[in-house]
């Protein structure tokens, strides 16, 4: 064979270059969808959780004509089938408060921050509108 004739086999730089520029764009699109959707998997727990206590609350009431005083009766009463009292997702404790108007208890989540009474958190009054903080967007 002659040598002029003879292709070598293989990529160049700048090939290779382009397809690591490529999987790298891939790579930040795959990224941006995937990793915000922990928190908003986090805050559909919650409203599941508070609809799963919601419902039991109103069982009590229907059985018992009252309201229960805590989750820790709801449990104690085997309607809330669950050796303790629920945690969230940011591993803090439900909790129930005597409401007003139409909600005459509230089922409350500390939220994100952890902290009770702040604006993150989610209840039954507000997880219909509830938004993450530091987003637009209703999650």
């Amino acid at each position: 064979m002659n040598p002029k004739n003879r292709r070598q086999g293989g990529f160049t730089l700048v090939e290779i270059m382009v397809v690591v520029i490529i999987i790298g764009i891939l790579a930040t699109l795959v990224a941006q969808n995937v990793l915000g959707q922990d928190d908003v998997a986090r805050v559909n727990t919650v409203k599941s959780d508070i609809k799963t206590i919601d419902s039991a609350i109103e069982m009590f009431r229907l059985n018992k004509r009252r309201y229960p005083e805590n989750l820790e009766e709801l449990i104690e009463a085997n309607y809330l089938k669950v050796p303790s009292v629920p945690k969230d997702p940011w591993d803090n404790e439900y909790i129930l408060e005597e409401g007003e108007g139409r909600f005459k208890y509230i089922i409350r989540s500390a939220g994100p921050d952890g902290e009770q009474d702040t604006d993150d958190d989610i209840t039954n009054a507000n997880m219909r509108d509830y938004k993450l903080p530091g987003t637009e967007e209703e999650k």
